[in-house]
């Protein structure tokens, strides 16, 4: 009887540590497959923002090229334009243009007009220019502020008796033709013990023409979840400016959204929101989105 109870002991003692071992895998496995989860949710995260990333120089690069296959040509009559903002109305929100064109054949006779195509809020809109006694001719055009607007311009001449059309300039929004542009911008952002941690933020803002805006009231402006959490002024440095605090940290938990915004006002008076993207609090990492559009939102405060 003691014989056969040692041999059943034994068996059961074998059977419950082939049980622990498999146990133990199985453990092990579960480990090993939420890892790899966990790593497959980065990497398709990482993956969404190279996809937006690469969407939005798609897009970029339609626009270039679009706007690059519409300038004047040296067939052309216009030989050279400008278009610059001449005033804004805020209580209106309509922003006024100033339109300069230099033809290509002096001829004082020669009458021009330009055609503003802002479809998605007014029909076309015919401008007479005037020549001046430079023989450029100029005229003022009014448009709605409306960011989403793609505007287009056509010169129209009639030289020597002859009818002339072009395209001058095609932007894919209204926004591309302010005063204030944010085409660079560098800063960090590291998520550590719970708190989302931003440094090093400059920006460089500039006037559509290469050279630095003329800007005021620069703020660094962070929004969590969609509302507004938290914003620090900007100290300007040279044609930057830059964030003044060391660091700024957050609070934040698994599936906050945090976005970072630049802001600033005009010399019209205009409030700018530009985008510098944002990041999303998951499993343990802050994911960075980049922006979808350079263009920046006005705000009506």
């Amino acid at each position: 009887m003691q014989g056969g109870l040692a041999v059943l002991c034994a068996v059961l003692a074998l059977t419950l540590f082939f049980q622990q071992r498999r146990v133990e895998a199985l453990e092990q496995a579960a480990q090993t497959y939420d890892a790899l989860r966990n790593e497959c949710d980065t990497l398709r995260m990482e993956l969404d923002s190279v996809k937006a990333d690469l969407r939005e120089t798609l897009e970029r690069e339609t626009e270039l090229r679009a706007e690059l296959g519409t300038r004047p040509t040296a067939g052309g009559r216009a030989a050279a334009y400008a278009v610059d903002v001449e005033g804004v109305d805020l209580a209106g929100r309509t922003v006024t243009l100033a339109v300069s064109v230099d033809l290509a054949a002096a001829d004082e006779n020669a009458r021009a007009s330009v055609v503003t195509d802002a479809a998605e809020h007014h029909d076309a809109l015919e401008t007479p220019l005037i020549r001046g006694e430079d023989g450029r001719y100029t005229g003022s055009v009014t448009l709605p502020l409306e960011p989403d607007d793609r505007v287009q311009m056509r010169l129209l001449t009639t030289v020597g008796g002859a009818k002339y059309a072009e395209t001058l300039c095609a932007h894919h929004s209204l926004m591309e033709l302010l005063p204030v542009q944010l085409n660079s911008w560098s800063g960090e952002a590291e998520y550590a013990d719970g708190k989302l941690i931003f440094s090093g933020w400059t920006f460089r803002p500039e006037d559509g023409q290469g050279g630095p805006a003329e800007i005021w009231e620069p703020r660094l402006e962070l929004a969590r979840d969609g509302a507004p959490w938290m914003d620090f002024g900007l100290t300007e440095e040279a044609d930057a400016c830059v964030q003044t605090p060391d660091s700024i940290g957050m609070d934040c938990q698994e599936g906050d959204s945090i976005a970072v915004n630049f802001t600033c006002t005009d010399r019209y008076g205009l409030r700018y929101a530009f985008s510098a993207g944002w990041w999303e609090v998951k499993n343990g990492q802050a994911v960075r989105h980049w922006p979808a559009a350079a263009r920046p939102g006005l705000r009506w405060e």
